[in-house]
Order: structure tokens, then C-alpha cells, then sequence
């Protein structure tokens, strides 16, 4: 049914409308964080247990091409996934997301310093209005939890930008790693299920089942679905609204809300890569729109 759905043709009002839902059910992810309290590595590998089988059937095969490229994709996508956990377990939902979604701003960097790409003034000014916006983040709060998980939440984005780089250049390869990177992270987790074992209250198990299901593994489905017959720039623009609408489902349910620097900041990265993305579509710039354009692949 799933090999049935992935394979039939969507008229280009449908595919963003799946980029929609996309971006909607990827947006709950903060809040579903928000009522479990397990080992990161563990809650990883409890999503993934559920998440590989969905990839599976999407692909029509179980079978993993293993090699060099595919490991190293699978590394990337790992990378990606834990360090989101841990970010959104210290500090808050929307400083999390905000900061994962400053990926594009790394692939430019990556492009620049080992590519040789010239950057012109709308790439060096979306990095300076973003770096500006995460500094915002780090003066919010001093706290040494909080300045751990801004830390973690950047280290996530650079994962993402890695994760976006791979995609965009071993096509063939990317749902090979990442459906790797679903088996790392079950092994990892199985691994420690003894040192560190779950609280097994109704709401973790709620929550984990929950966002393995709808915030990570149905929407890879809509994502893939619909990008397959978008442009990169409505895969970037669109998917903006899971930063926008994440710290209002979190607020909303739990009352955690960002300060008023954060917020700032986290309106300046939204604005800085929104706006590069259509400015590098109005100027015709396909290569770095492409690097760009996925910021959830790695199905964090």
C-alpha cells in the first residue's frame, strides 16, 4: 500500500500541501519531547524501532546497501537525530528548532571554505543575520544547562547541513543511510536499555510512540511524496512553518516560553533563510537552493 502510494503521480498543488502537513506534524515534535524524560540514546532507539519498519515498507525493501558512502550518510543522519533529542531535553522546544534550522547558513560556509564558492552580499548577509540571531539565543540565558543545549541544538544544525550536503550529491544512497542510521540507533539504544531504563509512565510511551509515528516517520513519507514534485524553494519556504508553529504547540500545552531575545533570535534565522532561499531562486543560484532545501531529511 505504502510502495503503491510512494509511486503514484500528485499534481503540484498536492505536493505542497504534503510539504504542509509536513511541516505541521513536524512541528508537535517539541511538545511530544516535553513529557519524556528517558536517556537520550535510549529515546532515540525507541523511536527508531518504530520508524525503520515505516522506511521499509516506503522503500519496498529491507535490504540496506552497506558500503563507505552509505555509512558515512548513516553517520551524518545519526548525528543529526541524537543531537535534536538532546537539545530539546536541555533547553527550550522553540531555541532547539530555531537553531537546528541555521543548517543552510553551514552549507554555504562548507561551500565557501572547501569548494571555493564566492560568496556574494545575500550569502554574507543571511550568515551575519543569523549568527546574530543565535547569539540573541546564548545572551537569553547564561545558565550552564541552557548554554549546553544551544550548543548541542548548532552542533545539530551542522549535522542537518552535513546530512543536506550528502543528500544533495549521493541521491541514490540517502535513504540507504539513513535506514542505517534507524539500525545504529535501535543497537545503541537496545544496548543501554539496562543502564539507563525508561520511566514507563503513560505519557512517555504516549509521547515516544507518538513522535516516532507522526513526527518523524509519517512525515519523511509526505516529505519524500512531495518534494518529488516541488521545487527546493517550496521544500524551504514551506517547511519554515515548523520553527514558526513548534514554541506555539509547546506554549500552548506546557506554558514554556522562550524570553524576549530568543524570540528575536529565533525570528532573525526564520527571516535570514527564508529570505536567502528566495532571493537565491530569484537569482537563479540552483546549486546552493538545492543544498539548502531539506532541512529535515536527516528525519530528525
Amino acid at each position: 500500500m505504502i510502495k503503491d502510494w510512494r509511486d503514484r503521480k500528485i499534481s503540484i498543488g498536492s505536493a505542497r500541501l504534503y510539504l504542509v502537513i509536513t511541516a505541521v506534524l513536524y512541528s508537535t515534535a517539541g511538545l511530544a519531547f516535553k513529557y519524556v524524560d528517558w536517556h537520550p540514546l535510549v529515546l532515540s532507539g525507541m523511536r527508531s524501532l518504530v520508524i525503520l519498519p515505516i522506511l521499509g515498507l516506503y522503500m519496498g525493501s529491507f535490504k540496506i546497501r552497506f558500503n563507505r558512502t552509505v555509512l558515512l550518510g548513516a553517520m551524518f543522519s545519526y548525528l543529526s537525530m541524537i543531537t535534536f533529542v538532546i537539545a530539546n531535553q536541555l533547553t527550550t522546544a522553540a531555541n532547539a528548532i530555531a537553531l537546528q534550522y541555521t543548517n543552510p547558513v553551514f552549507v554555504v560556509l562548507y561551500l565557501w571554505l572547501f569548494m571555493k564558492f564566492k560568496l556574494q552580499k545575500r550569502d554574507m548577509a543571511v550568515i551575519a543575520v543569523t549568527l546574530l540571531g543565535m547569539v540573541l539565543f546564548f545572551l537569553e540565558d547564561m545558565s550552564p544547562g541552557n548554554l549546553l543545549g544551544n550548543l548541542v541544538a548548532i552542533l545539530s544544525g551542522m549535522a542537518m547541513a552535513a546530512m543536506n550536503i550528502y543528500s544533495s550529491t549521493t541521491k541514490e544512497e540517502t535513504l540507504h543511510a539513513i535506514m542505517a542510521a534507524q539500525m545504529i540507533s535501535i543497537a545503541v539504544g537496545l544496548l543501554l536499555l539496562p543502564v539507563y531504563p525508561p520511566h514507563l509512565v503513560q505519557s512517555a510511551i504516549i509521547s515516544v510512540v507518538y513522535m516516532s509515528l507522526f513526527t518523524t516517520a509519517v512525515p519523511y513519507l509526505f516529505y519524500a511524496k512531495g518534494m518529488k514534485y516541488s521545487s527546493p524553494i517550496d521544500g524551504s519556504l514551506i517547511l519554515m512553518v515548523d520553527p514558526i508553529l513548534n514554541p506555539v504547540w509547546v506554549f500552548a500545552f506546557t506554558g514554556e516560553m522562550p524570553g524576549p531575545l530568543a524570540m528575536v533570535g529565533a525570528v532573525l534565522v526564520i527571516i535570514g533563510v527564508s529570505g536567502w532561499c528566495v532571493l537565491n531562486r530569484l537569482g537563479q543560484r540552483g546549486k546552493s537552493a538545492v543544498l539548502a532545501a531539506s532541512p529535515s531529511d536527516g528525519t530528525s
